[in-house]
């Protein structure tokens, strides 16, 4: 009987464990079922209903593919219609994904979704916590994200929006591969081990106002790769160790007001094999070379600032690209090649650059043909403008200042036009030409201060055109004709013994404008005016308003606009004109845009003055007595004066006492003052309403000495004092009454009234 009820026993416990262990092993297969979601989305009924972040233990991760929504149903997601007023949410949630996939990841989805204020972490291998697979009309907002080898990935998705979200210290920050029309905005991607923003085969990216800092991947912090029409814009990137932004077989890109500091040898913008770029109004610094364009065509860089470029503010190889209009300051290494602007190849355009502390190397290096150079401003460098194995390029209307070698160098290179160029103050020359340059044409040039103007080592270089040629400050004969050319040619120093046959007695005035400023605002009366004309053959001087075609002609430099004809000029913008003429009739303008902004004033209140009278005082031992009268400037009497006064500093104001009439009476406690001593002050402010409040001052210096003698001798009360009034409204000038006090301490007793 004991052994088979033992033996039931025993059937019974090996029933409950298989029992166990089913249920067991049922929830873990369910668990990894959940977790891999392919089973989804819950009720749409409790949609509003949503719990906040960290209400739910960690979440597992969450897999929405083939537009499966409705077939979800799990509580921390938000089903809805999937539209674009009423999209799917997932929000306020944390996911742990275990090391195992990635932490959101939806496939093959058209329906608009949002996925926000969520927070992943420790995804698997080479993941994503977040990752969209053929995917439209996503948003992604102000995510955080860690432990994963990529915080937000795309791949093959149009259309989404990826905003306000934490990528930091992770392998890859953000990163889209054949995701077109995606906004990137307003990111921190920052700490990134393999770099910030990454974009391969896109078109029409937005990526903007995005931080990226310390990022450091070899590839870039923004790295754009065979993507086209993008704009980068608005985004800061700062202290790190790589290429700021790298653009790789890009074409019809716009890359614009971007901040990028401190990326070591590294380069700010860097564009390869890239066609119709724009590069606008950047700012950069502390880069290798600022702004790099290698193998590129018909690419713009304009108004950028770059400094400290340790190679070159700006570099550019290709053709057919333009710098204009960018500020590069204290750019260049140890070699002539180096400097501001380097270009390589042909056809490119350089205008109205300005180029600073170039100190190590040139202010525009160039090797190549065909390339135009204008209108820039080169100041402070090692050589001006560097040609090196170059032809047929045209340097124009540039400012060429203070190099400390040559303003200009010509290096194995033919057939190049240096004309109407102002080289001033160069420490060794204006311009050398070495020994292997020829048939170069330098005229209409202006030569001044420079250690020598010139040096032609070359062969068949000309110095003027035939008609004119240059001019030069230490030219040591004259124009006698009056015809602006000089009779004897001016001789080039070097060994090819070149002339310039028609060196230039005179150029055209030179005027500059000391006032009126530019953009300043002008009222009723006519603006001043001061100008400086540097001519010694100066005939005449005028000036018109609006391009007016009647002149008004100056009698001197300086004086004021017509004051008749600044009437008839209506509120707004002017421009005024300047013009001089020598008597050759050489004729220069300049000008300058002012504001004329009249406006009709309001009437001016009336202020209504007060005035005081002391009209009788009496002293002795026992009392110091005043009366005097508050008046109008029309010595009309006061009534209604309210006084506060203060004798020695002690408020007496109560002691004062209305007569009428005008009339008020006070009587102070006796303060003498010994010879020496400083006198004592009597001090009041009178308020009346609609009248400026006045206020009144009185230094009394009464001798004790005297007093008694006045007493003892009958008199009844003797004014022995000094008493000096000042009587000042409250924007008076108080300096007077320190004067005052000073004389006081050195004036004997006297019994005068002032």
């Amino acid at each position: 009987m004991k052994s088979n009820l033992k033996k039931i026993v025993i059937i019974v416990m090996l029933g409950m464990i298989f029992a166990i262990s089913f249920i067991s092993n049922y929830n873990f297969i369910d668990y990894q079922n959940k977790n891999e979601i392919t089973v989804e989305i819950r009720d749409e009924t409790n949609t509003n209903n949503l719990k906040i972040s960290g209400y739910w233990p960690t979440c597992p991760r969450i897999h929405i593919k083939n537009d499966n929504w409705s077939a979800i149903d799990l509580d921390w997601i938000q089903n809805s219609t999937g539209t674009y007023d009423e999209p799917h949410i997932i929000e306020n949630v944390t996911i742990n994904a275990g090391g195992i996939g990635c932490g959101i990841l939806i496939e093959n989805s058209v329906d608009y979704f949002i996925i926000k204020n969520s927070s992943i972490s420790n995804v698997g291998h080479s993941e994503a916590a977040i990752k969209l697979v053929n995917v439209r009309n996503g948003r992604l907002l102000n995510n955080t994200f860690s432990d994963t080898s990529y915080g937000i990935y795309l791949n093959k998705s149009v259309n989404n929006i990826i905003c306000d979200n934490i990528v930091n210290n992770l392998g890859h920050g953000i990163h889209l591969i054949e995701s077109n029309d995606t906004i990137i905005s307003n990111n921190n991607v920052n700490y990134n081990s393999y770099g910030g923003i990454r974009v391969e085969s896109c078109n029409n990216i937005t990526i903007t106002e995005n931080s990226l800092l310390n990022d450091g991947s070899t590839r870039g912090n923004i790295r754009v790769e065979y993507s086209h029409s993008n704009i980068i814009t608005k985004n800061q990137i700062s202290y790190i160790n790589v290429d700021a932004m790298i653009l790789h077989h890009c074409d019809n890109n716009e890359i614009s007001e971007n901040i990028i500091n401190r990326v070591g040898w590294n380069f700010g913008i860097r564009i390869d094999f890239g066609d119709n770029n724009l590069i606008i109004r950047n700012n950069i610094n502390d880069t290798r070379d600022g702004i790099n364009l290698s193998y590129c065509t018909n690419s713009t860089i304009l108004e950028n600032n770059s400094t400290n470029g340790k190679k070159n503010g700006i570099y550019m190889s290709g053709g057919s690209n333009k710098a204009i209009s960018n500020i590069l300051r204290d750019c260049g290494g140890e070699h002539y090649s180096t400097g501001g602007i380097q270009v390589r190849h042909d056809e490119n355009t350089i205008l109205n650059n300005t180029i600073l502390n170039s100190n190590n190397g040139s202010g525009i290096y160039v090797s190549g043909d065909y390339n135009f150079i204008s209108q820039n401003d080169i100041v402070t460098s090692k050589y001006g403008i560097y040609l090196d194995y170059s032809e047929n390029n045209d340097m124009y209307q540039n400012l060429i200042n203070h190099s400390s070698e040559n303003g200009v160098f010509m290096e194995e290179s033919d057939n190049n036009t240096l004309q109407a160029n102002d080289i001033i103050n160069n420490g060794m020359n204006g311009v050398a030409i070495d020994n292997l340059s020829d048939w170069n044409l330098v005229y209409n040039n202006k030569f001044l201060e420079n250690g020598l103007n010139a040096i032609d080592n070359g062969s068949n270089n000309r110095w003027d055109n035939g008609l004119i040629g240059n001019y030069w400050d230490n030219y040591g004969n004259i124009d006698e004709d009056y015809d602006g050319i000089g009779e004897v040619p001016y001789n080039i120093s070097g060994t090819a013994g070149s002339k310039d046959n028609f060196p230039l007695g005179y150029f055209a005035p030179l005027i500059v404008i000391n006032l009126p400023f530019e953009n300043q605002e002008f009222r009723e009366l006519a603006p001043a005016f001061h100008i400086s004309v540097d001519e010694t053959y100066l005939v005449s001087t005028w000036y018109t308003l609006n391009d007016g075609v009647t002149p008004t002609y100056l009698t001197g430099l300086f004086g004021y606009i017509d004051q008749d004809i600044w009437n008839n000029i209506t509120n707004g913008p002017v421009k005024i004109t300047f013009y001089a003429k020598d008597i050759f009739d050489n004729e220069r303008s300049e000008e300058v845009n002012i504001i004329k902004n009249v406006t009709v004033p309001e009437p001016c209140e009336v202020i209504k003055l007060l005035q005081v009278e002391i009209t009788e005082n009496s002293f002795s031992t026992k009392h110091f007595n005043f009366t005097f009268f508050v008046v109008n400037e029309l010595e009309q009497e006061i009534d209604s004066a309210k006084i506060q006064m203060w004798w020695n500093g002690i408020n007496v104001s109560n002691d004062v006492q209305n007569l009428g009439d005008g009339l008020y009476f006070v009587s102070l406690e006796p303060i003498t003052v010994e010879s020496g001593e400083d006198p004592i002050l009597l001090s009041m402010n009178i308020s009346v309403a609609g009248y400026e409040d006045k206020h009144f001052e009185t230094y009394l210096a009464v001798d004790p000495e005297t007093l008694k003698k006045e007493v003892g001798q009958g008199g009844a009360e003797s004014p022995f004092l000094i008493l000096i009034i000042a009587i000042i409204s409250t924007v008076g000038v108080i300096g007077a009454i320190i004067i005052t006090g000073g004389i006081l301490r050195k004036r004997k007793l006297t019994k005068e009234i002032f």
